[in-house]
């Protein structure tokens, strides 16, 4: 199936990064970003990191459409790392509430250059290069691309911090925030009400005993509770002369 998404002509595919989490899948102007991100060790449990070795990377390049047809190497991986866990620390940082710690990406973009082509006639950004300037040229194009279109915004992180898998928002208000609330939604809302529980626990606890007075234990075998205990004797007990 092909669709046209701004300067480019994209064939959608079947992509087993993305796939494997059951994430909510990108539309074709970001489905090469959102599968390169995916392709980290994440979810529960954890998936194997599909950039690890040059087999695995290039088998997961194979299953999608690039402008080129880049080969990796092991000199090729370390780069990649790098550009992907930068990329991922910008979604979490949107999610994030309060100041925001941005990612240097711009010594990523250092590193890279691009051609300006014209296809079907439209501009469009190719990249130079080979190996993972071609890859992570195409990633960053088509966050361009993207951005330009409206739909960067749209690609969250999961708020599950050990999960953090990449999704597409396609909600109106783009209120999401698990990539799947089966699992991560119902895990962490679960998470919080065992936590609201423990805290009106510990509240209960401390009122049952009054402030400033210790509650003092029963004699072995006596029905007399602490706090009576503290309060006089026993009915029927023996009084202690009180001190004239």
């Amino acid at each position: 199936m092909r669709h046209d998404i701004g300067p480019r002509t994209l064939i959608l595919v079947s992509d087993p990064a993305t796939e494997r989490y059951a994430a909510a899948p990108a539309p074709a102007s970001l489905r090469r970003v959102q599968s390169f991100l995916n392709t980290r060790s994440t979810g529960r449990p954890p998936e194997a990191d599909l950039l690890a070795g040059p087999a695995s990377a290039n088998g997961w390049l194979r299953a999608l459409d690039w402008p080129a047809s880049p080969r990796l190497t092991t000199d090729d991986l370390p780069p990649l790392y790098e550009l992907r866990a930068a990329l991922q620390a910008q979604l979490e940082a949107d999610r994030a509430e309060g100041p925001r710690t941005q990612p240097d990406l711009a010594r990523h973009l250092e590193k890279l250059r691009w051609g300006v082509t014209i296809e079907d006639g439209r501009l469009a950004l190719s990249p130079e290069g080979e190996g993972w300037r071609q890859v992570a040229g195409t990633v960053l194009g088509d966050i361009l691309v993207a951005q330009e279109h409206g739909l960067w915004a749209r690609l969250k992180a999961c708020r599950n911090p050990p999960c953090s898998v990449v999704f597409y928002d396609r909600s109106k208000n783009q209120s999401r925030v698990w990539h799947n609330t089966s699992d991560c939604g119902n895990l962490v809302n679960l998470r919080a009400a065992r936590a609201r529980q423990r805290e009106q626990g510990l509240v209960k606890g401390n009122r049952s005993t009054p402030a400033g007075r210790l509650a003092v234990p029963a004699a072995p075998g006596s029905s007399i509770t602490g706090s009576r205990a503290a309060n006089g004797p026993p009915t029927g007990g023996t009084a202690l002369p009180q001190p004239r």
